[in-house]
This record gives C-alpha cells, sequence and structure tokens, in this order.
C-alpha cells in the first residue's frame, strides 16, 4: 500500500514539479524557471518591480514609497528604517560585540545571542524563541496553516519547503554540476558549491578580513570567534566548548568508563 501511495505521488510530483519542465535558463541569475519573461520581470527589471509596489502601495494604503526598489511602508519611521538596507548605516552597535544593526529590534534581538535569553514562549508546545518572528513561524505548524506532508508526519509553513522536503522522499537531486557532477536538491546550494571550483569566497567577516565560500561556515566563525558562544555540550556533564576535538578530548579524559558503559549497552541492544 506503501508503495503504490509513493507512486502516485511521485507522479504527481512530477507533474507538477518536474526539473524537466523549468526549460528557460535565466543567464542573469543562473536559474532555470518556467516561464522567463515572468522570472525576468518579477526579479531582474526595476522598473517593473515598482511598477508593482505602486499598485500594492493603492491596494494596501501605504503612503510611504521606497523610492529605490519600490518597496511601501504604513509610516515614514518604518521606511526609513528600511532606507538603511540600501544606505549601509548601521547606527545601533552591539555593548558585548561588534556587531552593528540598522534598527533598534534587530539589535535587541542580537543581544539575546550573548544573555541566552528566549522571551517568546509557544502557547502550544511550550517551546522558547529568540525572536517573535521566529515563534509566528513555529506557530504556524500547530494552528494548521502549515502544510502536512502525505509520506511522512512533518509540517511545512511554506510551499518551497514542502517541495525541497519530497526530494528526501523521490530521492530526486535535480541540480547537477557541471563540474564535478554533483548533484544538489537546492540551488542555492549548487551555487555555493561551485565556489570549491572558482575559488570564489563571497561571504566576508564584517569583524575581520576572512572570507568563506559558504554563508553558514562565516556565521559559525562568527559565532565562535566574534561571540564566543560554545554550541557544543557534554550529555554527561556541564562542559561546553565549540570545537569537535575539544569536546572528544574532554570525554577521553573525564568520562572514559562512562562511554564504554554506553556502548556495551548499544552493543547489548
Amino acid at each position: 500500500m506503501y508503495v503504490s501511495m509513493l507512486a502516485r505521488f511521485v507522479d504527481k510530483f512530477h507533474r507538477l514539479y518536474s526539473y524537466d519542465g523549468l526549460k528557460n535558463f535565466c543567464k542573469l541569475c543562473d536559474k532555470r524557471v518556467r516561464s522567463l519573461d515572468v522570472h525576468y520581470k518579477t526579479y531582474h527589471d526595476p522598473a517593473f518591480s515598482l511598477e508593482k509596489s505602486k499598485k500594492r502601495k493603492t491596494e494596501n494604503g501605504n503612503p510611504y514609497l521606497c523610492s529605490t526598489c519600490g518597496k511601501a511602508y504604513k509610516s515614514k519611521f518604518t521606511l526609513t528604517v528600511h532606507m538603511r538596507n540600501h544606505t549601509g548605516i548601521k547606527p545601533f552597535k552591539c555593548k558585548v560585540c561588534d556587531m552593528k544593526m540598522a534598527s533598534r529590534t534587530h539589535m535587541k534581538n542580537h543581544e539575546r545571542v550573548h544573555t541566552g535569553e528566549k522571551p517568546f514562549i509557544c502557547s502550544y508546545c511550550g517551546k522558547r524563541f529568540r525572536t517573535k518572528s521566529t515563534l509566528n513561524y513555529h506557530v504556524q505548524i500547530h494552528t494548521g496553516k502549515s502544510t502536512p506532508c502525505s509520506l511522512c508526519p512533518k509540517r511545512f509553513a511554506r510551499p518551497i519547503e514542502m517541495r525541497v522536503h519530497m526530494f528526501s522522499h523521490t530521492g530526486e537531486r535535480p541540480y547537477k554540476c557541471d563540474e564535478c557532477g554533483q548533484t544538489f536538491t537546492q540551488h542555492c546550494h549548487l551555487v555555493q558549491h561551485r565556489h570549491k571550483h572558482t575559488g570564489e569566497r563571497p561571504y566576508k567577516c564584517e569583524f575581520c578580513e576572512k572570507a568563506y565560500p559558504h554563508p553558514h561556515t562565516l556565521r559559525k566563525h562568527v559565532k565562535i570567534v566574534h561571540l564566543g558562544e560554545k554550541f557544543l555540550k557534554c550529555r554527561l556533564c556541564s562542559f561546553e566548548c565549540n570545537q569537535w576535538i575539544h569536546l572528544k578530548r574532554h570525554k577521553e579524559t573525564n568520562h572514559n568508563m562512562e562511554i564504554a558503559t554506553e556502548n556495551q549497552e548499544v552493543d547489548s541492544s
């Protein structure tokens, strides 16, 4: 029954999201799209974006329009904060590290990285979050606004997440590297992978001169070196560190007997 259900789903998934159906190749952003005209107007034509924003402003009644990208806002203050994304102005500086932010709200969210504070609590499951936006996104899983996977218990709030998740069931990896043949489930992962071949390091640290080929590597560098975060924890005591070799050395030195006992229990089961 499960096999037939999976076969029906794969057939439907292929008809809706088939990579072969994305026959148009955009030379500006290196993406495959169904409609090149719609994609270009939406993502690469500033005049089109501005026209679309003006229409949205009329519909939603947002009178303050950004002259650079066309986004509309309800208040002048919100527009002022938004404009800092274009000017690069970041007036709010962290008291603990050198991180700078464009808005006071973003700075408060950042400061919780140092304090460990998670003030936003899910009323459904009690899980805590650092920012309100993360909580709102999480709540969609409980309220039914998210979409359940037809093949497993997982739920997703955005269609793109569901689409990527389905690749784990179908085994598809539609994005292929022309240099080495390695395949990926997401286009952004392919773009980041190509940096290995080109030697490009576009993700630069704003605290030092180091640069990285992947954004997650940069984030890890900032958290460990500049924020002093310790994301690795020992399961047997309160020891914390930020490198696997240090955690391994700690376990071998302090918990050698406990680890051996755990391994024996696993083997016997």
